[in-house]
């Protein structure tokens, strides 16, 4: 857990956001 990089967890936290929104924006 702790060997990834900020920048690669951050990335993963903005892809999960972005989803989301794209989630609520279809319904």
């Amino acid at each position: 857990k702790y060997g990834y990089p900020p920048d690669l967890q951050k990335m993963a936290v903005e892809q999960v956001v972005e989803q989301a929104e794209l989630m609520a924006g279809n319904l």
